[in-house]
């Protein structure tokens, strides 16, 4: 059943916030960008997005021009280190409109061993999302970034988030990936008794120009593993979306007319019409 939507002053409420992660288990896949871009999307339909980046890259950070090196800079890492610090000394408004950011720090490795020792440590940020649910509350979606692995750190957004979106580029590397991330989510999820799957498989980075991007996506569509979960719409590896990270401006502004834009309005209208959104 979808969630109902409410509309008050342009801005769109769910009557529940809804948090989603992106992962892979595949680096360069692009999924730094395609979170960027998907919350971008969303708030300038009108929803309230708030990324989280549990990344210790911080690249979607970086992206959206936060500066990890500022002084007073705080991060995700802060919720790891103190379970009692408030969201709002951490939240930060973007230049989006209704967009806001957790951002991430290359520090945020510090907190893999503590969670490790800590008893049930991946249940640790569940835990603080559900300590503040007044604040979080006022967001539609709440999109987690992920690194490329089944670290501590990703476990407790995995065990956090009502839902998964995975990310492959073309090629049997992402494939044998997301077979590695389906088998680790399915025991984390049966050893911690979890409620969350992959809802949804986005292909990114698609040349339609080379017979192995259209063999690929046909071989999605038909193996037991995605065929249920592959979307039909996909992004175009694009000079536009190079241009648009590079400029740290989401596609949607940056180049609003072009075929991305377009690509990445279908994917999330796909999105929404499987329930995922």
């Amino acid at each position: 059943m979808k969630t109902k939507k409410a509309e008050i002053g342009g801005i769109k409420f769910m009557k529940k916030t809804i948090k989603i992660a992106v992962g892979t288990l595949k680096g360069g896949v692009g999924k730094s960008s395609v979170i960027v871009t998907l919350g971008s999307i969303l708030a300038e339909k009108g929803y309230k997005i708030l990324i989280c980046d549990g990344d210790a890259q911080a690249n979607t950070s970086a992206y959206l021009r936060l500066d990890e090196t500022a002084e007073g800079y705080k991060s995700i890492k802060n919720i790891y280190d103190d379970k009692n610090i408030n969201p709002e000394e951490i939240v930060v408004h973007t230049e989006i409109e209704n967009l806001d950011l957790i951002g991430s720090t290359i520090f945020l490795t510090e907190n893999e061993g503590k969670l490790y020792n800590a008893p049930l440590g991946e249940l640790y940020l569940k835990k603080y999302f559900n300590a503040n649910t007044q604040f979080f509350n006022k967001y539609s979606y709440i999109l987690f970034d992920t690194n490329p692995s089944m670290s501590k750190i990703n476990q407790s957004i995995f065990a956090t988030v009502d839902k998964i979106i995975c990310i492959t580029d073309v090629g049997i590397g992402g494939f044998k990936g997301l077979e590695l991330f389906d088998y680790l989510l399915t025991e984390l999820v049966d050893a911690a008794d979890l409620n969350v799957k992959i809802e949804a498989l986005i292909i990114n980075k698609v040349d339609n120009r080379t017979r192995m991007s259209k063999d690929y996506i046909d071989f999605l569509k038909n193996d037991e593993l995605t065929k249920d979960i592959v979307l039909n719409n996909y992004i175009k590896a694009s000079v536009k979306l190079a241009e648009a990270e590079l400029s740290q401006t989401p596609i949607n502004f940056h180049a609003p007319q072009c075929k991305s834009n377009k690509e990445y309005n279908a994917v999330i209208g796909e999105l929404f019409e499987k329930g995922v959104l």
